[in-house]
This record gives structure tokens, C-alpha cells and sequence, in this order.
């Protein structure tokens, strides 16, 4: 293995990834073999397997022989939004154990333990809590931290109106290869988006105002009409085909995002007069590739002039515009926060420490959001964190005026209409019930999409499918 890495994280993140190889060589995991790939001794190597199996990493078959958690190894996966593709890393474990309200209550009891070990036993120790819970902020802003207060004890509150329309929108994809015949393999990225809008009388469903927009649309074509393949059909064509997996997977998620704006546009044009709040699920401004290949800067930019249009319909309209992302990556909130109160919290993220931290109905103070690499840069941009139902949300808005009006409005809007759910039938969150509406609807029209593509590859290309 080599010199061996310093830290616990780092080591169990190198034992993690010998783990996965030892299994797709032998089918399992053994001491022996692990301990002589990682020159180490069997009984280091056994504690490290103790570790990731109280984390939900390993299950234990018996006879000695683990392997790889494959329901948790799902989860992992509908987290960072990508089919597993052979690195495996600690952290996406960590994160979803800690957000998992369910599981919240018992970090204590069954992996206080192994947090202090791996840097995170900070999160749990009542003082560091309670300092962030009651630090104040100088003169109202702090680098991106804006407030008098990080966090702010439960401020947000269901309201009960006698009608309320909401609308979200979400997309799903999938990256998948197919050998046809014995002579070639087809990979194909399916794409698909989706707008749900709810009414609610005092909180509660109204099937009288209730729509649903689907991307791409599926027509029948009986051979006779014509025919013009534009969009949703795209081809990438590379010089270097190395590049190719890293570009696909930058692809997907672009076409993903450019499915969900065009069902944001379809539904606030139609129905936009109608909804006061309108709820996307993820960031809503497209995450960002540095990058010079062409038709990536080509859908970069795409990207970008369909957000500056739903930005705008939705001020034309006087809807609402509101990001909530239940997984995210950032850090920003914990450097300010670390900065603010003296103390350093390790090798932490925005969403491990605010799942220690939030209390049902808290916010967390606005954060104003500045230009990031390889992002457009949007004026007004500001996020805020909500705890809903035990669960920390990223709230996102553009403010056109006073962010704290904004903010007043969103953050009793958001617990109203949250709820509990399971995305992809693994991995329990909490969404706005129109955004899970819209996830729902969302991936079973990509499973549709599928079904037809693949039902119809023989035919075109005259051999046997298997998906690989």
C-alpha cells in the first residue's frame, strides 16, 4: 500500500478502497488478505473493519468474510446524484449518517466513539453547541454571514392559510451501457425532468388545483408525419477518448438541469399567476465545470440563459423562486462559523455540523452567496438553513429587494409544506411535498423512457441487448 496515510479518515478511506478491489476479485472481504495489501497487522486491520461496519460501510457475512453494504452503497449513490464507479470515499457515508433523522438520536449511543476518532467528536460536545446556538453577530454581517445571530431558535412556524399554491420541479437521469449482439456496446444517457403544482385548503391536499408538466414529452410517430430530431437527442463527439466517462457524466447532469428548466418555464408560463411559492429541488443557479471543451461550454451557457429566464418569468409572474437541496457539499457556513467563535471543527461540511447543531424550526442567520468558479455570477443571491421535520434544508432565494422579507416568507412557507419521504425507495429525507411529487413522476417518466429506447434497439440494430 505504501506509506500509510496519517489520519484515521485517510486511513479508513484507503482501507475502504482495498476493501471494494479484495471484493470484486474474491467476492468478499477477509483480515488476511486486506492485512497483507495494506501492510498492516491483522489485528489494526480488524479494528479499522470494526469501524466501517458500525458505520453502515461493511456487513458481515460470517466465517470471517465481509463485504461491501450494497442498500447503503445505493444510498450513497442517490446522494451525490452518480452511479457508483469504483472510488469509494468515506465522507458521503458520514454525511448521510449524520442527516438521517432517524439516526440523529443514536449517534450518541452507537458512533460517538468513532466521530471523536475520526475528527468529528467536536459536533457533539454540548459547549461547542451551545456556543454556536448563542453567538452573535458583530454589527450585523460578518464576511458572508449576515444577522445579528448565527442561528436563530425556532423561527420558522407552519401557517395555516385557507388556500396556498405551491409548484417544484425536479429531474432524474441515468448513465447506462449495453452490449448488442457480441460486436458493440451503446451507452446511453437518459434524461428526465418534471413540475408538480399542489393547492392546499388550511394545509391539507386540494385535487382541484393540482398539474403536473413532464420533459422530454413522448409523442408517437406513426412514420407517416414528419419528423425533425432536435433536442432531446444529443450526440458528444471527443478527439481524446479517455475524456469520455468524466464528460458523459458532466453532460448528464447539464441535459438534467436544462430538462428541469424547461419544465420550470411550461409551468410558470401556464400556470405561474396561480402559485405563490415555486420550489426546485437542488441549487438554482447550475453548478459550474472549468472547462474549454466546446459543447460542455455550449450547454454551460444553454444553462445559464434558461436560468436567467425562469429568474425572470418568475418576477414577471410575482412567484416566489426558492432552491432546497436536502444533500450538499459546501463548507462556506462552517469557515465563518469557525472564524466567528475561535474554534476549529476539523474535517467537517455545512450539513454535519447543522445536523448536530439545528433544532426543529431553527434557521441558521442569511448567507450571501458570491461568485464561485465556473458559476455565472447572480446579484442577490442568498441561502439560509432550515430544520424540518429533524432534517437540515438548504434554502436558496434571489432577493429583489429586502432579503429579510424574502426570508420571512420562505422559511414558515418551507416547514408548511414539508415532509418525511424516501427518494428512490433508499434514502430518507425531507422535501416541499411538490418537489417529491415532481422527483416522483420525474423517475418513473425516465423509466418509461427507458423502457421504449431499449424495447426498440433490436429492431433498429438487428442484435441481442444486455445491459452491462
Amino acid at each position: 500500500m505504501g506509506r500509510v496515510p496519517s489520519t484515521l479518515h485517510a486511513r479508513l478511506t484507503v482501507i475502504l478502497q482495498l476493501c471494494f478491489n479484495i471484493e470484486q476479485e474474491k467476492g468478499f472481504i477477509d483480515v488476511k488478505t486486506l492485512a497483507q495489501l495494506a501492510g498492516l497487522t491483522e489485528r489494526m486491520i480488524r479494528d479499522y473493519l470494526e469501524i466501517l461496519l458500525r458505520l453502515g460501510v461493511l456487513e458481515y457475512l460470517g466465517w470471517g468474510r465481509y463485504r461491501i453494504n450494497r442498500s447503503n452503497l445505493e444510498m450513497v449513490s442517490t446522494w451525490l446524484g452518480v452511479e457508483y464507479s469504483g472510488q469509494l470515499t468515506l465522507d458521503p457515508f458520514i454525511d448521510i449518517a449524520l442527516s438521517q433523522e432517524p439516526l440523529v438520536r443514536r449517534i450518541d449511543e452507537r458512533l460517538k466513539e468513532i466521530f471523536e476518532r475520526i475528527g468529528l467528536g467536536i459536533l457533539f460536545k454540548e459547549n461547542v453547541k451551545e456556543k454556536i446556538r448563542s453567538a452573535k453577530i458583530p454589527g450585523g454581517e460578518f464576511k458572508q454571514l449576515l444577522g445579528d445571530r448565527l442561528i436563530y431558535p425556532r423561527a420558522a412556524k407552519p401557517i395555516m392559510k385557507p388556500t396556498m399554491t405551491v409548484a417544484g420541479s425536479a429531474c432524474d437521469y441515468s448513465d447506462e451501457h449495453y452490449t448488442v449482439g457480441n460486436w458493440s456496446i451503446l451507452s446511453l444517457i437518459f434524461i428526465a425532468g418534471a413540475s408538480s403544482m399542489i393547492g392546499l385548503r388550511y394545509g391539507q391536499f386540494d385535487p382541484r388545483k393540482y398539474e403536473f408538466k413532464l420533459y422530454p414529452e413522448i409523442v408517437s410517430y406513426k412514420g407517416t408525419e414528419p419528423l425533425f430530431p432536435t433536442e432531446p437527442f444529443y450526440e458528444l463527439v471527443v478527439d481524446f477518448p479517455e475524456v469520455i466517462v468524466p464528460v458523459r457524466r458532466i453532460v448528464a447532469r447539464l441535459l438534467a438541469e436544462i430538462a428541469k428548466y424547461a419544465v420550470d418555464i411550461e409551468m410558470l408560463e401556464e400556470h405561474g399567476d396561480d402559485i405563490e411559492f415555486y420550489f426546485r429541488s437542488g441549487s438554482l443557479v447550475p453548478h459550474g465545470f472549468t472547462t474549454t471543451i466546446r459543447p460542455l461550454v455550449e450547454l454551460q451557457n444553454k444553462c445559464v440563459d434558461l436560468m436567467n429566464r425562469v429568474i425572470s418569468l418568475a418576477r414577471k409572474k410575482n412567484v416566489t423562486l426558492v432552491g432546497v437541496s436536502y444533500k450538499y457539499f459546501d463548507d462556506v457556513f462552517v469557515r465563518c462559523v469557525e472564524e466567528l467563535i475561535g474554534v476549529k471543527l476539523g474535517r467537517t461540511n455545512d450539513i454535519k455540523l447543522l445536523a448536530a447543531v439545528l433544532e426543529n424550526g431553527d434557521t441558521t442567520c442569511l448567507v450571501r452567496r458570491e461568485k464561485e468558479r465556473g458559476r455565472p455570477k447572480v446579484e442577490n443571491w442568498y441561502e439560509f438553513y432550515v430544520c424540518c421535520n429533524g432534517y437540515p434544508l438548504k434554502v436558496e432565494f434571489i432577493a429583489d429587494g429586502d432579503p429579510w422579507e424574502v426570508y420571512e416568507r420562505v422559511k414558515d412557507a418551507i416547514v408548511t409544506v414539508s415532509h418525511p419521504v424516501t427518494i428512490k425507495r433508499k434514502l430518507r429525507v425531507v422535501v416541499p411535498n411538490a418537489i417529491f411529487d415532481a422527483h416522483t413522476r420525474a423517475e418513473s417518466h425516465l423509466d418509461l423512457i427507458r423502457k421504449l429506447t431499449v424495447y426498440r434497439i433490436p429492431r433498429i440494430l438487428g442484435g441481442e441487448v444486455s445491459k452491462i
